[in-house]
């Protein structure tokens, strides 16, 4: 009777401990750190008690418990011991008997009680629910070492090397750079290739970085977030082409301080025909939602700039019109109705002037309708320029994505009936680059790091689903990358560590 009473004051205490305590996911490259903040916080003058549970598997887990009061001081050590930790419970069975022992058994699943440098683990013969350090062994702090995947804070990629179509030509400055690979050798890759990864804009950075170093002309950023444009303006190979003539960078940020010099989505670029300008202008406001009534209507304006639009429908021809009219001039008030927007507008210049010579950076924040438009605006006059390099960063997918692949297909289908100019070295096709965008035909996918939630997503549809490839995929830092090559998977990083940097 007494032994049973024991027994659940014992499960009582377990519980009352366990609803107190915080769970973190360890990870190490040394398992020195975590080994000495373990023994500390077990300390009685420190939370005295501390939990370690293991899970192996494909891919293992580590995790550490402390009280909640404590898990600051442990997040503090993790930064400065250098291990890393995310706030993650395990699945583990709550109130199993512990038992004493001398070392941690890594060889099976466990929980563990550290008390006061004592240790007690699951699965042994015996053994309480609480128990307390009375005559206990100390505990053996052999953390595995090297860690295993799901410890260690490092991916296992596959270490072949690219093959010599990806690597980097100095002599083709319009092939898109994909990073250094574990070899030290620069990679590149022609064509279309494909970014996905919540940290897109961080490996964009230097990726354009030294892509405008290497040769600017024809290239444009069209940037939908606003986390892109303003980064690379900060670059030294980007701020010298700011202000030179026709053959340097036009940096256009419509959400920046300055409402002079704005952007007429209607005006012709260099290179577009007649018949060109006004498709673009029909499938401009197409893509806006303007019923086929109006934009019947549309075909018979000439062509102008967005204010001769506007007078041309006012005028009393068009205004007997009726609905036609109507449904043009609602898609204008719309677009029209923010202020800023306006003013941009009304105060134009020609953007795309400078092209194919120069570059373009132009960045929009599209988070409303209005700024959208500019947006696909942007993107229409982009295709309509020929010869040029496009990277497309969060743009509004929902109404381009039929538009890009149809451009792209229709360019693809010129130059197979030789009317079109084929890129150097023998390569066909536009050279696009599309962040977190949809999948082109032939391009190269390219992954980099992201969020919790988005890492299994893109492992299914890129790795096969692999756990460890997964798993491999959740470790890349900002800045790495893992490109996705019919030979193969090759990771690649913006550093080497021969020279420490290469920006």
């Amino acid at each position: 009777m007494m032994k049973r009473l024991q027994q659940h004051v014992a499960r009582k205490k377990r519980a009352r401990w366990e609803t107190a305590v915080t769970w973190f996911r360890l990870r190490y490259h040394a398992a020195a750190g975590p080994a000495k903040s373990l023994r500390l916080l077990s300390a009685a003058q420190a939370c005295g008690r501390v939990a370690v549970c293991y899970q192996p598997g494909i891919v293992g887990g580590l995790y550490m418990g402390v009280p909640a009061a404590y898990a600051a001081l442990l997040l503090q050590m993790a930064a400065d011991f250098n291990f890393s930790l995310s706030e993650q419970a395990p699945e583990a069975a709550a109130g199993e008997p512990l038992s004493p022992a001398a070392r941690l058994p890594w060889e099976r699943p466990f929980v563990a009680h550290i008390v006061d440098g004592c240790l007690f683990v699951s699965g042994e013969a015996g053994g309480s629910a609480f128990p307390a350090p009375d005559g206990a062994p100390a505990v053996d702090w052999s953390l595995p070492e090297p860690p295993p995947l799901g410890v260690g804070l490092v991916g296992a990629w596959p270490q072949t090397l690219p093959p010599p179509e990806l690597h980097a030509n100095p002599a083709a400055p319009e092939r898109w750079l994909l990073g250094w690979s574990q070899a030290g050798e620069l990679l590149a890759a022609p064509g279309c290739v494909n970014l996905y990864g919540t940290t897109a804009a961080e490996w964009l950075v230097p990726q354009l970085t030294q892509t405008i170093a290497a040769g600017h002309a024809g290239l444009v950023i069209l940037d939908g977030v606003g986390d892109l444009a303003p980064q690379l303006k900060r670059k030294t190979a980007v701020t010298r082409l700011l202000g030179r003539s026709m053959e340097g960078l036009n940096y256009v940020d419509v959400d920046g301080a300055t409402l002079i010099d704005g952007f007429d989505p209607l005006a012709a670029v260099p290179g577009e025909t007649e018949e060109g300008r006004r498709a673009r202008r029909t499938t401009w406001f197409r893509l806006m939602g303007v019923h086929k009534t109006g934009l019947a209507l549309l075909a018979q304006a000439p062509l102008t700039d967005l204010a001769g639009l506007q007078k041309w429908l006012a005028a009393p021809a068009q205004q007997r019109q009726g609905v036609a009219a109507g449904v043009l001039e609602a898609a204008l008030a719309r677009l029209t109705a923010d202020r800023q927007i306006r003013q941009w507008l009304e105060w134009s210049a020609d953007r795309f002037a400078g092209l194919p010579q120069g570059a373009l950076i132009f960045t929009c924040r599209g988070q409303e309708w209005a700024r959208q438009q500019l947006l696909v605006a942007a993107f229409l006059a982009a295709c309509a320029v020929p010869r040029v390099r496009m990277v497309l960063h969060g743009l509004p997918w929902g109404k381009l994505e039929r538009e890009l692949e149809g451009k792209l297909e229709q360019e693809r289908e010129l130059e197979e009936e030789g009317e079109g100019e084929l890129e150097r070295e023998g390569e066909r096709g536009r050279a696009v680059l599309v962040s977190n965008g949809p999948l082109l035909a032939g391009s190269l996918p390219a992954l980099t790091a992201s969020r919790p939630e988005k890492v299994m997503p893109l492992a299914r549809r890129f790795l096969g689903g692999d756990p460890v490839l997964a798993e491999s995929l959740s470790l890349l830092p900002p800045g790495e990358a893992v490109v996705c090559h019919e030979t193969g998977l090759y990771h690649t990083r913006w550093t080497t560590r021969k020279e420490g940097g290469n920006e």
